[in-house]
């Protein structure tokens, strides 16, 4: 019997945007060692699932063109088993880029495009066994946010090692986040605790709906 397909909302979602006056770096700052690509994706992929309570397995695939998904990060990075159903959901996550979370009996597979440039696609699937629908929908609201501070960690320190103070600090940003109900108290937490951490004079988010930003 193939696994149940739970409907979630079509569309592109709106892109999270933050800006931040940040000063420049000390001289003699010493520079972030080199590092693979795949490395930032581990280190990431082990935040994400050390935050969202429930997650028996995670994965991160890149798909290139037309060409399968290949594995580029999973946790526990010693699992073993088929990584099979989490495949399938990031494979029709990279394929359709969106949003897709698939419930079986128990497993429940929540995959997630986190970039997507060209003809490239970044997907993180999850395993979440026995979640509720109202916590697959938290969970692809975390997976988004995740996606955003991806995005950043990447375009900020390309094939560069993800120190674990800068994970650190992603993480406590968006556990900040989380501790508010409405959007804009957790959205104020957050500019505040980042300009904290950055010592920047101004930081500001803002909502990317198709070509315009709203903040």
């Amino acid at each position: 019997m193939h696994p149940a397909r739970e409907p979630v909302a079509r569309g592109r979602p709106p892109r999270l945007l933050a800006v931040a006056d940040v000063p420049a770096e000390a001289p003699g700052a010493p520079a972030a060692p080199q590092s693979a690509d795949d490395d930032m994706a581990q280190a990431w992929l082990d935040a994400q699932c050390s935050m969202i309570a429930g997650v028996a397995s995670g994965v991160v695939m890149r798909r290139i063109a037309e060409r399968a998904p290949e594995p580029i990060a999973q946790w526990p990075k010693d699992r073993e088993g088929s990584l099979e159903a989490l495949a399938d959901a990031a494979a029709q996550a990279a394929a359709e880029r969106t949003v897709v979370v698939r419930t079986g009996d128990p497993a429940v597979a929540a995959a997630s495009p986190i970039r997507a440039v060209a003809g490239e696609v970044v997907v993180v699937a999850l395993e979440v066994p026995g979640s509720t629908r109202a916590q697959h929908q938290a969970i692809v609201q975390l997976l988004q946010w995740g996606a955003t501070w991806y995005q950043l960690l990447e375009h900020q320190a390309p094939a560069r090692e993800v120190g674990g103070g800068r994970l650190t600090t992603v993480v406590e940003l968006l556990a900040s986040a989380l501790e508010h109900e409405s959007f804009q108290a957790a959205a104020t937490a957050t500019v505040t605790e980042l300009a904290a951490r950055l010592h920047c004079s101004r930081v500001s988010l803002g909502l990317l709906r198709g070509k315009h930003v709203e903040v």
